[in-house]
């Protein structure tokens, strides 16, 4: 079998599910029909390449019933899976149902606006975090001391009270308190969470971030203390996506070569972590010694381009790599630290020969790119504004999403699931516009006899719109279709 959508069947165990394994009698399933997704014009040239893990589920006759992703599986892949066909798996002669692991190749468009998706960069995902990271920076040195007591009185909700005070304390030597107790304390109260939340979204923001060097907070001793707790973090939880995005934020300046050896299990299965990787070499390639934990920008770097091995790695990385998420994200990283760096005095000098080497590279693969190298560009507004510019998009539970649900149309039960008395579900992730009307869908797990009919139905749906501060925003929602039959 040539593998041309899936990037193969990870091996017999995994084609066939172990409940087969070792069966008297047993044999492998092979695909027999194997349909490459119809994709538009403008994903037939110009692309990126990101890898989808999807168990799926094959029935009795060689038909895939169920899917479930690790990740967005486009609606043209869904289909052309929907309609494989496999020679069905034998046990004791008899046709039995399997499991399939894949790693599923998936297109997305290269444009100047999934440019921006190609760089490292966070923002609070719900109304709760960012109204911690307000109230941070809202605190006085009173309100601080005392949120610091009630730690110990009121032991609930600690995580929360601790990202308070962290944000608090990225702000706190402005509003007078002491160099040493802020670095104190926020070596502490990070140390909590790394033990006690690893997977907690804040950790992967700048806030999380503590510089071993280069910036007023940096302390090297406290970044040393949570180094050692996120290396061990990532031996504990070694198939966490969560931690390693965690922990690479925290490492990726001061230790590179540990965090590209975190990242290394996990380019070739999340879309992600290529872009996280892209980042760690462009930082590299430049010299960035330190990140500034309020805007996520680079706020220092050596004078000259450095030439330890890890940094000529880097610099020959791009050079090399075909991948168009590696050079993208390296050159956002390169060209944002440059604006950065140029503001505060301390760009390289070699700087624009290496960011215009990166953007020549870049412009062979779509020449209208919006990327830039001059160093005297305006720096994105989303980092400007991580504590107190408007929230464009915030995650909302799906049970609690329903409630604002104002029109809903009623998918149709398919006639064949109906006629084999098949039942299920369909789990889909959602955006809801600021209109509250369906802006993507996409497919996370779900029976496919019954996909088409819930897609159509769940494109229809309208929504209340979601105001934050008075302001309407984005959702990220999940959204469930039950397809149930009635009793006879």
């Amino acid at each position: 079998m040539k593998c041309r959508l899936l990037v193969c069947l990870l091996g017999p165990a995994l084609l066939g599910s172990l409940a087969l394994s070792g069966e008297k009698g047993e044999t492998q399933p092979v695909i027999i029909r194997e349909v490459q997704p119809e994709y538009p014009p403008d994903l037939e040239k110009t692309y990126t390449i990101d890898p989808v893990q999807v168990e799926l589920t094959v029935d009795e006759e060689g038909k895939p019933f169920s899917l479930t992703a690790k990740g967005a599986l486009p609606d043209n892949v869904v289909r052309a899976i929907s309609q494989w066909r496999y020679r069905p798996a034998k046990v004791d002669g008899r046709n039995v149902g399997f499991r399939a692991v894949l790693t599923v190749p998936t297109r997305r468009p290269l444009t100047q606006q999934s440019e921006k998706s190609l760089r490292r960069s966070w923002q609070p995902a719900t109304k709760e975090l960012s109204e911690l990271l307000r109230a941070g920076v809202a605190l006085d040195a009173a309100g601080a001391a005392q949120i610091e007591q009630s730690l110990d009185a009121d032991p609930g909700d600690t995580a929360s009270r601790r990202i308070t005070l962290l944000a608090y304390y990225a702000n706190a030597v402005g509003k007078g308190a002491s160099l040493e107790d802020t670095r104190t304390a926020r070596a502490r109260h990070l140390a909590w969470l790394v033990q006690n939340h690893p997977d907690a979204p804040f950790l992967g923001s700048p806030l999380a971030i503590i510089n071993a060097t280069g910036e007023p907070l940096a302390d090297s001793a406290g970044y040393h203390q949570i180094q050692r707790l996120w290396l061990n973090q990532l031996r504990l939880q070694p198939e966490s996506i969560q931690i390693a995005e965690h922990a690479t934020n925290f490492l990726r300046v001061a230790d590179p070569d540990q965090t590209e050896q975190a990242l290394a299990p996990w380019v070739a299965r999340n879309a992600e972590a290529v872009v996280w990787l892209g980042d760690l070499y462009g930082l590299a390639a430049l010299g960035v010694t330190s990140i500034d934990p309020k805007t996520g920008f680079a706020s220092s770097a050596a004078t000259q381009l450095p030439e330890s091995p890890f940094a000529r790695k880097s610099r020959a990385a791009f050079s090399s790599t075909n991948d168009a998420r590696v050079l993208f994200s390296g050159l956002a990283a390169v060209s944002l630290a440059g604006r950065a760096l140029a503001k505060s005095g301390n760009l390289p000098s070699a700087y624009m020969g290496l960011c215009e080497q990166l953007l020549n590279r870049a412009k062979q693969l779509l020449p209208e790119t919006a990327a830039s190298c001059d160093s005297e560009a305006p720096l994105p507004e989303e980092n400007k504004r991580l504590f107190q510019g408007p929230v464009q998009r915030i995650r909302i539970g799906g049970a609690i999403q329903q409630a604002n649900l104002v029109k809903q149309a009623r998918p149709i039960y398919p006639q064949e699931a109906k006629s084999r008395h098949i039942q299920g579900a369909v789990r889909f992730n959602a955006i809801i516009g600021k209109n509250g009307r369906i802006q993507s869908l996409i497919l996370i797990s779900g029976t496919l006899p019954f996909y088409e009919s819930a897609r159509a139905a769940v494109l229809q749906w309208e929504y209340k719109p979601t105001l934050l501060n008075g302001q309407p925003v984005e959702v990220a929602t999940v959204i469930d279709v039950n397809y149930t039959l009635s009793p006879r």
